[in-house]
C-alpha cells in the first residue's frame, strides 16, 4: 500500500483519538513523530489504512516535577520529541541515565521528530532499560480510563493502550553509585540495536545492590533479576563476576536477526557489563 492511501486523522484529545481508531474498521495507528513506522514501512512492512495524528494534544507536550506522599517526581509527556528530553534541566539533573540513554538514539534529526512515548509504546525501544532500571511509571488511556502502572507491568500487556506520560521518582545519589546505559548497534544510525543495556551498582548498608536490565532488536527488554539476585547484599570483594556473567547470559533471551544471533547478542551483553563492573569496582573496591 502506498502512502497516498493512507487516510490521516487528527484528534484534538485522547477520547476523540480513541474514538477514531474504535470507529474505523480497516488498520490504524497513532502517530506523532512517526520515525519508528518509519523504520518499519522501508523494511517491508505495510502502510495502515489509518494514521491519527496526536499532534494536536498538547497535555502531553510537557515536562514537570511534582511533590507526591513527600516525594519528588518526574512526569514526561508521551508526546515530548526525544531531543527535548534529553536536554530538559529536569531530565539533565534528575533522571540523567535517561539523558544518557536518548542520546544513543539514531541521529539528532530522528530525535527531534521521535518521541518519548513513541521509542516506549513499540516496546523494544532503547530508552527502555534505562526506565526499568529507573523505576518508572506510566500512565495511560485504555479505552475507558487513564490508569497508572509500572512501566515493568506495562511492557506485559497485550490488549491496546495509549500512552500518556511517563513518571520517574527522584532516587538520592550516592558517591558510591555507578549508573550505565549502553547500547551497541549497527553501523546505520536509524537501524534497530543489537544490544541495550542499563543499570546501577551502589554499595548499600547491607552490601552491594544491583539494579540491571536489558534489550536490543526486537527484544522486549526486562529487568534481570536473577542477576541481580546474585550480586545484591554480598561484599564487593566476593562478588564472583564469572558467576554473574554466566547467569547474565542465560537470563538475558535476545531475539536472533538475520544479522545476529542469540549467543552473539548474549556474549555482547556480558560484556558490556563487565566494563561497567570494572569501572565501578576499580573506584570503589
Amino acid at each position: 500500500m502506498r502512502t497516498l492511501e493512507t487516510k490521516v486523522w487528527s484528534a484534538k484529545d485522547i477520547y476523540e483519538a480513541w474514538e477514531i481508531k474504535a470507529s474505523v474498521k480497516d488498520s490504524s495507528v497513532f502517530i506523532m513523530g512517526g520515525t519508528f513506522l518509519q523504520t518499519k514501512w522501508e523494511n517491508g512492512v505495510q502502510y495502515p489504512d489509518h494514521l491519527i495524528h496526536l499532534g494536536e494534544i498538547k497535555e502531553y507536550k510537557q515536562i514537570y516535577s511534582l511533590q507526591e506522599h513527600q516525594v519528588k517526581t518526574i512526569h514526561i509527556g508521551a508526546f515530548v520529541s526525544l531531543a527535548e528530553c534529553h536536554k530538559h534541566p529536569l531530565i539533565q539533573n534528575d533522571c540523567s541515565l535517561l539523558a544518557d540513554s536518548i542520546g544513543t538514539i539514531a541521529a539528532p534529526a530522528v530525535r527531534n521528530l521521535g518521541t518519548i512515548g513513541g521509542n516506549i509504546a513499540n516496546r523494544i525501544g532503547d530508552s527502555i532499560p534505562a526506565l526499568l532500571v529507573l523505576d518508572a511509571e506510566v500512565l495511560y488511556f485504555d479505552g475507558n480510563e487513564i490508569k497508572r502502572d509500572s512501566l515493568e507491568n506495562w511492557l506485559k500487556q497485550k490488549e491496546d493502550s495509549l500512552l500518556l506520560e511517563i513518571i520517574i521518582t527522584e532516587q538520592k545519589a550516592s558517591v558510591q553509585s555507578h549508573q550505565f546505559a549502553n547500547k551497541v548497534g549497527r553501523r546505520e544510525a536509524f537501524t534497530a540495536s543489537v544490544v541495550t543495556i542499563a543499570g546501577r551498582f551502589s554499595i548499600e548498608e547491607n552490601g552491594v545492590s544491583l539494579i540491571l536490565a536489558a534489550g536490543g532488536g526486537e527484544t522486549i527488554p526486562r529487568r534481570l533479576r536473577r542477576t541481580e539476585n546474585l550480586v545484591n547484599h554480598q561484599d564487593i570483594e566476593t562478588i564472583p563476576l564469572q558467576q554473574i556473567t554466566g547467569e547474565l547470559i542465560k537470563e538475558y533471551n535476545p531475539i536472533a536477526d538475520a544479522f545476529f544471533a542469540e549467543d552473539y547478542r548474549r556474549k555482547v551483553a556480558a560484556n558490556l557489563f563487565m566494563v561497567e563492573w570494572e569501572k565501578w569496582r576499580e573506584k570503589h573496591g
